[in-house]
């Protein structure tokens, strides 16, 4: 512990020393434009180290963003791009109240070393410092250096460190999980100063543009697995489960539906916790938490909190242990943490990455609507809309040109930004309330919010760690490093001295966690333990009441993909703005599942659904898709009065496989072609609403578009106003 100790103090003043030296890199002339990350090297005559992909050939320009907040021109010099030999120089006039860090020797680095990198992860961000993790030393390879250090797109040719403050390396490329990449020597770059310097005057070699625009798409290396030297090695996880294991009696895990979606923090010992609200949502009675001597008991909600993305969950017990918090000070860059679960990962540890809280309402992670609004001063109550883009969550759910938006989710619309604040507090696939005015008259309209159309966390995701479906518009965050899966949100951060730092809510990408500070949840804890106490319970809503329900055309239902329940935190609607009606995908959780709600009178209807692979032709995934439906009010009865088998025998479920080669009917969007594949019919004994759900993929690379009902007659034909072939006609 006391190494640890000493180790949180290094990075600590690392992070002041080196986080000065880092700027970001707008490479305005490559294909439309680029980012990526840089270290001063030499104030006097205005020198950066970067990666060499980073730009195309010397003389280009570029704007450097310097850690104040000032932005200056600049120019591309030499490159060296060569595998692992990756390292270029940029030029820039030198100006007052910059920091130089300096060439330390890389040769002497072995394996176990710790190495801190820092970058502008997913690209510059206005508001955001370059952001700093933590890995060790756990392959050498020539002039390259493995470290277990996420890492991702953005931080290329970012500055590596090593505990003494000297730069070492130089971030060039990335894995395909979250703690895997490598850096150009410090040893490499420096042999080749001269000639980079000299590039910027004679000119020097110059990339294939085809060849840069794999790697700013994120291409990746082939690396070999950490083993004991790493972050997870034995050493360390001993140390860190001396930290969580005394507190793992005040976390829980929580179950939905038998399925589970995320932790839960003990905040009173009479068994008040709190958990990630929009992973549990409001349409199940099924509610279970795993107490930590392993009983599962049923808990009911209490009260949520929609900024936050909290609900207050109630327990019966009187001998839970709370977690005990941490003062109200903000933890600085550098500081270890531990993310306590209700089973002990040793790996589940990281450092802070940021001084401060990072306010992460616009970072591109957030909700989108899709609308467009008239500027200057409204004439008239709410806002005017001008424009919704087809396709878009606005759209889909009616919204038009000349509407006014006058509330939304209950919020008063009626200046600029409004909207925009509303909705980033809001994820893929949760649902908004739209209040609007058409030609005087009020409407309420309902859809499901997408991710922005330039969201990466799908691709910055990966299987073992997708991105939280919710991920943005809690206000002031922690950020750190722990490779912690989105199905364990909602358990405490501790410090090594143990004491909660806050509760970890969302999962943004693949390098990064959030999570709630203690400064912003305990002056809420006594009003949620005393309405827990006093009985408050948030009702249950069904399907029905809560979703928007498939729309009807004549003898058949469309289920659009925005208006599905996503079950999982992985599962996303996507709208890339070129299709229409755009996909659910983020398959990575084997549980997830999407499902529609309609009212269906008694009959047979045929199911179809849109889907398709991203990926090679021939291959192919299975999936479920089945429906709940009322059972039929006469059920047979055995001699005892018991119920016997349902008078409904029909399979609820069918098994569909779902192939990347596709029919001729097919519908292309951005990355993939979706084809119709027909899914069984199902039978409903009773007028009432069914669910229809697509679950169980057999590929992390499924995407799911429209789910369509036909009514068929006694004789098994497609109904009058159906269509007569495929319903995608």
């Amino acid at each position: 512990m006391q190494d640890l100790q000493l180790l949180e103090a290094r990075l600590q003043a690392l992070s002041r020393a080196a986080r000065p030296t880092q700027v970001a890199i707008q490479v305005t002339e490559l294909g439309g434009g680029g980012s990526c990350s840089g270290t001063i090297i030499d104030a006097e005559e205005g020198w950066i180290l970067t990666a060499g992909h980073c730009f195309e050939k010397p003389g280009q320009a570029v704007e450097i963003e310097l850690p104040d907040g000032r932005t200056i021109p600049g120019t591309t010099a030499g490159l060296h791009c060569e595998g692992n030999k990756d390292c270029g120089l940029v030029k820039f006039d030198p100006v007052e109240g910059i920091v130089a860090a300096r060439l330390g020797p890389s040769a002497r680095l072995v394996e176990g070393d710790w190495l801190a990198p820092f970058g502008h992860t997913h690209g510059f961000m206005k508001d955001r410092a370059a952001v700093m993790r933590i890995g060790r030393v756990v392959h050498q390879r020539d002039h390259a250096i493995d470290l277990d250090a996420p890492m991702s797109g953005g931080d290329s040719g970012g500055g590596v460190f090593d505990l003494q403050g000297r730069l070492v390396g130089i971030v060039s490329t990335t894995s395909g999980e979250p703690t895997l990449g490598s850096m150009c020597t410090s040893d490499f770059a420096a042999s080749r100063l001269a000639d980079l310097k000299a590039s910027a005057v004679t000119g020097g070699r110059t990339m294939d543009p085809a060849e840069l625009q794999a790697m700013w798409a994120g291409e990746r290396g082939e690396f070999e697995p950490t083993g004991d030297a790493g972050r997870g090695a034995p050493g360390v996880r001993a140390i860190m489960g001396d930290v969580t294991t005394p507190w793992l009696q005040s976390v829980c895990q929580v179950m939905v539906d038998h399925r589970p979606v995320g932790m839960a923090t003990v905040i009173d010992a009479s068994g008040v916790l709190l958990a990630k609200d929009s992973d549990i949502g409001r349409s199940s009675d099924a509610v279970e938490v795993t107490l930590p001597v392993g009983t599962a008991v049923r808990a009911r909600r209490v009260m949520r909190d929609r900024d936050l993305d909290l609900v207050v969950l109630k327990v019966d017990g009187d001998d839970l242990v709370p977690i005990e918090w941490a003062d109200d000070a903000i933890p600085p860059s550098g500081t270890i943490v531990v993310s306590a679960s209700s089973q002990w990962n040793g790996e589940s540890w990281g450092i802070t990455g940021l001084d401060g809280l990072r306010e992460n309402a616009v970072d591109g992670l957030s909700g989108f609507l899709g609308i467009r609004m008239e500027q200057g001063t409204p004439d008239g109550p709410g806002l005017k809309v001008i424009e919704a883009t087809i396709g878009s969550p606005a759209w889909v759910a009616g919204l038009r040109a000349g509407d006014r938006v006058l509330r939304l989710a209950g919020q008063s619309v009626s200046a600029q930004g409004d909207i925009g604040r509303i909705v980033r507090a809001y994820g893929g696939g949760e649902l908004l309330l739209i209040e609007i005015e058409r030609d005087g008259a009020p409407m309420s309209l309902l859809t499901r919010v997408t991710v922005r159309p330039d969201d990466r966390r799908i691709m910055q995701s990966t299987a073992l760690f997708p991105a939280s479906r919710r991920a943005s518009g809690f206000g002031g965050v922690v950020q750190h490093d722990t490779p912690l899966p989105c199905m364990r949100m909602g358990g405490p951060l501790l410090g090594l001295d143990g004491r909660a730092i806050g509760i970890n809510i969302a999962r943004p990408d693949r390098t990064a966690t959030y999570a709630l500070p203690a400064s912003r949840v305990r002056p809420l804890l006594d009003g949620w333990i005393e309405a827990a106490k006093a009985g408050t319970t948030l009702p249950t809503v069904a399907p029905i009441d809560l979703w928007p329900p498939m729309q009807q055309s004549g003898a058949r239902w469309i289920g659009h993909p925005a208006l599905a329940e996503l079950e999982g935190s992985s599962l996303i609607y996507a709208f890339d703005q070129r299709v229409d009606p755009g996909v659910i995908e983020g398959w990575t959780d084997p549980l997830a599942r999407c499902a529609w709600v309609a009212e269906l009178d008694p009959g047979a209807y045929d199911v179809f659904i849109e889907a398709g692979l991203v990926g090679e032709a021939q291959r192919f995934a299975t999936i479920d898709v089945g429906y709940e439906a009322p059972s039929a009010p006469d059920a047979h009865h055995g001699e005892d009065g018991a119920p016997d088998q349902p008078a409904d025998q029909t399979d609820r479920s069918k098994r569909v496989r779902i192939t990347a080669t596709q029919p001729p009917k097919e519908r292309v969007t951005g990355r993939m072609k979706l084809a119709t594949f027909p899914a069984g019919r199902i039978e409903v004994l009773e007028r009432g609403p069914v669910v229809v759900w697509v679950g169980r993929p057999g590929a992390a690379d499924l995407v799911v578009g429209r789910l369509t009902l036909r009514a068929v007659d006694a004789a098994g034909n497609p109904g009058e106003d159906a269509p007569k072939a495929d319903p995608d006609e």
